[in-house]
């Protein structure tokens, strides 16, 4: 048994460009798609912003645009006051028709996809999760993870940013996007990067070994356990 753990890492080396292609940017994020925009185009990068949360034009640019550098995905950034349940519903509704344009214009191996969320994801650092909003986009992460088994060419990272946004989180996306370094569960808290790694699941109940009995039996669990508490 594993368990998913967050180990603070280095952040990769500053703003590197430009290269080939233009970034796209869906959804305002709060704000922040403008500030990403204007950073990217600073470093030599061109920038398409597409706002809305059904932005147009996007399935006839991946199909009439030859190189792109990658697709940011912002709109899980941007408060609404949708409860919960329906907040995720939208949330996750608008990557799949992204994901989905992407299939239907051949574009899985070659345009690399980078879904931002904000407090999705708990244990990292110190920090837990970020109130209605993190809950609402947490369901991404398992919308890209299931992207990874069923388009394992597609690009596709995941970004967690402080539930409190940071004066340098313009630099910190920039620098994820044009200098990756392999990572696709990235989250950063208090200005810390952290990344995703599995580690051998350690149970706080003393170990003992089954006896199982010579005649028929049934392997059960007890009420408060998992599969580290089991009993015949």
């Amino acid at each position: 048994l594993y368990d998913l753990v967050w180990q603070p890492a280095d952040a990769p080396q500053g703003v590197s460009g430009p290269g080939v292609g233009a970034w796209v940017l869906v959804g305002a994020g709060d704000g922040l798609a403008a500030l990403l925009a204007a950073r990217l185009e600073a470093s030599g990068w061109a920038v398409v912003v597409l706002a809305g949360r059904d932005p147009d034009g996007l399935g006839d640019l991946l199909a009439t645009t030859t190189a792109l550098a990658g697709i940011v995905d912002l709109r899980a950034l941007e408060a609404g006051d949708m409860a919960v349940a329906e907040a995720a519903e939208h949330a996750t509704g608008d990557l799949l028709c992204l994901v989905q344009a992407l299939i239907a214009a051949g574009r899985v191996n070659d345009v690399p996809l980078v879904v931002l969320t904000r407090g999705a994801q708990g244990g990292v650092g110190t920090e837990a999760m970020a109130g209605w909003q993190g809950l609402a986009t947490a369901p991404l992460w398992g919308l890209v993870r299931t992207v990874w088994h069923e388009y394992p060419d597609l690009p596709c990272v995941a970004l967690d940013l402080d539930p409190v946004p940071s004066g340098n989180e313009v630099e910190q996306v920039a620098t994820e996007l044009t200098a990756p370094d392999g990572e696709q569960q990235v989250a950063y808290r208090a200005g810390q990067r952290h990344v995703a790694r599995l580690k051998h699941h350690q149970s706080d109940v003393k170990q003992t070994r089954l006896e199982l009995p010579d005649a028929p039996y049934r392997i059960d669990k007890m009420p408060e356990g998992g599969l580290d508490r089991l009993l015949v």
